[in-house]
């Protein structure tokens, strides 16, 4: 299967370009190219629900939001994920379940330490009939 984002090249950091059929779709894929770009989500197991909301001013801070409470969740509660749902709660507000476990290096291949989610040349909109994110994290 075709995964729903590519990388980008960023000359010291790491980014990614997003894509889904709605603006929930492409949260969801957003969310799971940063937990690709952590770890193998293959081997996490969604054994636990964790929910949270996200309220922003606009969609760009709702993307960014979104992934920064996921790197949040890493490291205050050491919890990584293999699913997410989105449901909008208005324009720029979501609504998140997330499913996962317990951080084990091992078992989940660790790739990288990322330290934040930044706004350079962040893009959230619609492209050729289709939503699009890009972003770049801070390693």
């Amino acid at each position: 299967m075709e995964k729903p984002y590519k990388n980008l090249d960023h000359t010291g950091d790491l980014g990614v370009e997003v894509w889904g059929e709605s603006r929930e779709e492409l949260l969801q894929n957003a969310s799971l190219a940063l937990m690709d770009t952590l770890l193998e989500t293959g081997s996490v197991q969604g054994k636990r629900e964790v929910e949270w909301s996200i309220h922003s001013e606009t969609p760009e801070e709702m993307l960014v939001g979104q992934l920064q409470e996921i790197l949040y969740r890493m490291d205050s509660e050491g919890m990584v994920f293999s699913e997410v749902r989105i449901s909008l709660r208005g324009l720029n507000s979501i609504k998140c379940l997330a499913y996962g476990e317990p951080l084990d290096r091992e078992k989940h291949g660790f790739k990288t330490e990322l330290k934040a989610v930044t706004y350079h040349r962040l893009f959230f909109g619609e492209e050729n009939g289709r939503w699009v994110a890009r972003v770049i994290f801070d390693v």
